[in-house]
């Protein structure tokens, strides 16, 4: 399988896949530091809305629900 890496809001519910970075080389954004979400952590996404919704997301043992912009930005590497 190759490795891709796309914006959370492009992965399949259930996929898994490892956080490389922010789009655009942009900073990281110190609150997802603090809930946990950084380069090289891996995360399972649950769900997400159909209408521009949030997308939900397990990272360890607790789930998060991000807005679509800022899932939009965060890039991950899955494995397809």
């Amino acid at each position: 399988m190759a490795k891709n890496v796309i914006p959370i809001t492009e992965m399949r519910i259930g996929e898994e896949g490892t956080i490389v970075g922010i789009k655009d080389k942009e900073p990281f954004p110190r609150r997802l530091w603090v809930l946990g979400l950084f380069p090289g952590k891996k995360i399972r996404k649950l769900s997400s809305s159909l209408a521009g919704g949030s997308v939900v997301l397990r990272c360890g043992t607790q789930e998060l629900a991000l807005g679509r912009g800022l899932a939009t930005r965060i890039m991950v590497e899955v494995e397809r």
